[in-house]
């Protein structure tokens, strides 16, 4: 009789996902810190030297901060979890780790609005219409270092410039509760696009008509203030014209005294 073959034994699973309860083996598993596992918006650092791993080191970006500081509570604030693949994935969708260098500087990353829907769908897409100079829309900052357990305060800004690339600028209406003053505070300037917008006052035509009108009314003022510059300058420059004709026979006078004097 042909002999059989052995059987695999079963694999060893001897940890648990605190999130789910799914036994794990040791490759099978990765580690969060406590606000990653449970926050939402929150800015987050996967760890770059976790190679080979199925699941990278990731932590937020306070957590990071404090362990780079060696914080004497750094790992007890940080509640290391053991997750699965699955929750994981799930943690990464729910917040934030496509921040630049510059929004690290700026001490906040902007929420996009296809995240946020995901996370508070909404009955309706929203209509954000057409942008322009003096409309008001709500943005989302989420910052960096993060912070718990709120991680994202949403505030009204006011549009005071439309570049060309879809590139605007606008003026924070409110003192944010999060922040401090020297990393945001009401009349700072803020720089974002379309999709950053979370919601907007309903527009009605006669907003629209008075934004329109006041954008306008900024034009020709602009328009105005140049054309004065303009001729101011061309007034100082006659001016200086006419001074220099009358310095000109003075000048032939002074040349004859030099030639009948040498």
């Amino acid at each position: 009789m042909a002999k059989r073959a052995a059987s695999t034994p079963p694999k060893e699973r001897p940890y648990h996902c605190r999130l789910c309860n799914q036994a794990l083996a040791e490759d099978e598993l990765g580690y969060v810190c406590r606000h990653v596992a449970h926050g939402m918006m929150v800015t987050l650092v996967p760890d770059a030297s976790s190679v080979g791993q199925l699941i990278p080191d990731t932590a937020c970006t306070a957590c990071v901060l404090a362990m780079e500081q060696k914080k004497k509570n750094a790992e007890e604030q940080a509640d290391v979890h053991v997750v699965c693949e699955r929750c994981y994935r799930e943690c990464r969708k729910r917040n934030i780790d496509d921040f630049t260098a510059a929004d690290r500087e700026q001490g906040y990353v902007l929420a996009r609005r296809a995240q946020y829907d995901r996370l508070e769908p909404r009955q309706k897409p929203l209509d954000i219409g057409k942008i322009y100079e003096g409309r008001v829309l709500k943005l989302g900052f989420s910052p960096i270092p993060s912070m718990a357990p709120i991680s994202l305060e949403r505030m009204w800004v006011r549009v005071t410039c439309v570049l060309k690339g879809g590139v605007i600028h606008g003026a924070l209406a409110n003192d944010p509760e999060l922040f401090k003053k020297k990393t945001l505070k009401a009349d700072d300037t803020v720089v974002f696009t379309a999709k950053h917008v979370l919601d907007v006052i309903p527009e009605t035509k006669k907003s629209a008509k008075a934004a329109a009108k006041s954008a306008e009314e900024a034009k020709k003022a602009a328009k105005v203030a140049k054309a004065k510059k303009t001729a101011k300058i061309a007034k100082i420059a006659q001016a200086a014209k006419k001074a220099a004709k009358k310095k000109a026979p003075e000048k032939k006078a002074h040349k004859k005294r030099a030639k009948r004097a040498a």
